[in-house]
């Protein structure tokens, strides 16, 4: 449809299974007119020391997301994303973060769509340890559900 505006609120569980590799689970309530239960995981591998000295972190993510769980109709897309990461150095535990990539959608007739993102986070260490808030802008490009500007935000728990 091309003109959603999708409003995700969610929890994000991410664990360092070795170093510069996560496992990241998503699981979030997304408002399209309708409320619908969607899940996600993915596995992030950080491009730490490959590239050289470079004033942000890059990484790499995979991934695959579904949606309208609750109504047993898969919405579901893998994800391919490149992103970067910056910690603003002068208020501790806040960085900034954005990404770019594709949605390989498994719905019939749905094109791959293209994924923008911009993002904040910002760690809790001081009250939870391993707990931080993040909010973040999307915008998916075709005709897949949900397409559009979505706006997200949520907390992160690392193990």
């Amino acid at each position: 449809t091309g003109d959603s505006d999708v409003k995700v609120f969610g929890v994000r569980c991410t664990y360092g299974v070795i170093e510069n590799l996560l496992v990241i689970g998503d699981i979030a309530m997304a408002d399209a007119g309708d409320s619908n239960l969607g899940i996600g995981i993915a596995g992030q591998y950080a491009l730490a020391g490959l590239l050289g000295e470079l004033p942000v972190d890059l990484a790499v993510r995979l991934g695959y997301a579904t949606y309208d769980v609750s109504e047993f109709s898969d919405a579901g897309a893998v994800q391919l994303m490149v992103t970067a990461s910056k910690k603003i150095e002068a208020v501790d535990g806040l960085a900034v973060y954005g990404g770019v990539g594709a949605a390989f959608w498994l719905v019939d007739g749905a094109d791959t769509s293209i994924i923008l993102d911009v993002g904040v986070t910002y760690g809790l260490g001081a009250v939870v340890e391993n707990l931080s808030m993040y909010g973040e802008v999307m915008f998916l490009t075709g005709d897949a559900p949900d397409m559009g500007l979505g706006l997200g935000l949520g907390a992160v728990y690392a193990f």
